[in-house]
């Protein structure tokens, strides 16, 4: 199973992909959850048995867009229905 990242999600979002958005957003999540957990877990583990002092866990959540990724985003025309009848144009 591939590792995705952000990254991905952009890119197939953009390449109308939504079987691989799913499946890229799902393992990203997975992965975001699972290291919370990891966290919490060990701070709850270390305040039961070594009489640690209750502290707030804050998770921060990685970058992970390489700085020179690039995603091409052809400048079209999209239609967005927002209940009128009028498609509204990207400039």
């Amino acid at each position: 199973m591939p590792e995705y990242s952000v990254l991905d999600l952009l890119k197939f979002s953009n390449e109308g992909k939504p079987q691989d958005f799913k499946t890229a957003f799902d393992d990203v999540m997975q992965d975001r959850i699972s290291n919370a957990i990891d966290v919490r877990r060990d701070a709850v583990t270390d305040q039961m048995f070594n009489g640690a002092e209750e502290e707030e866990v804050e998770v921060e959540a990685e970058a992970e867009l390489d700085a020179d990724a690039e995603i091409e985003i052809e400048d079209e025309d999209f239609d967005v229905d927002d209940g009128s009848d009028e498609a509204v144009e990207k400039e």
